[in-house]
């Protein structure tokens, strides 16, 4: 039985196609390449521009209309930090409200206060006590196991 083989619509070589009926290139860079011939035909130019946006793909056909256009660069204003400063103030006391007590985060002075009430001894259920009947303790200030 013959095989079907198709004409590639970009660089006109014979191959035989994979998806019948619906392919019209023999690979995908004939497809992308016969993209880009499409879009220079169609605007006179390519679509692709270099990043810095000051000079054109070497691809690109320089014109009036493939120029980069000039952006605007904007100041910061006095009215401009008001707007941001006040909007921050807003969002903090609706997040305040809205926050229960149980919620907010600890300060240096919540800490301090939780310290204070510690003492420096805590029993460590988890160790076995010593063959004498001493329970280990962690002492908190110098963060060592201690038994009495």
């Amino acid at each position: 039985m013959d095989t079907f083989k198709y004409i590639c619509k970009y660089c006109h070589n014979q191959y035989i196609p994979k998806r019948r009926y619906s392919q019209k290139y023999c690979s995908n860079s004939c497809r992308s390449k016969a993209y880009h011939r499409r879009q220079i035909e169609k605007n006179g130019t390519d679509h692709v521009v270099a990043e810095n946006n000051t000079t054109p793909h070497p691809a690109i056909i320089p014109n009036e209309t493939t120029m980069p256009i000039k952006q605007s660069v904007e100041k910061i204003s006095v009215a401009g930090v008001g707007n941001a400063a006040a909007g921050t103030l807003i969002a903090d006391l609706i997040k305040h409200a809205f926050q229960g007590e149980g919620n907010r985060p600890a300060t240096k002075n919540d800490i301090a206060a939780l310290f204070q009430k510690l003492e420096r001894y805590h029993l460590i259920t988890n160790l076995p006590p010593r063959a004498f009947g001493k329970f280990p303790y962690f002492d908190l200030q110098t963060n060592m196991v201690v038994y009495f």
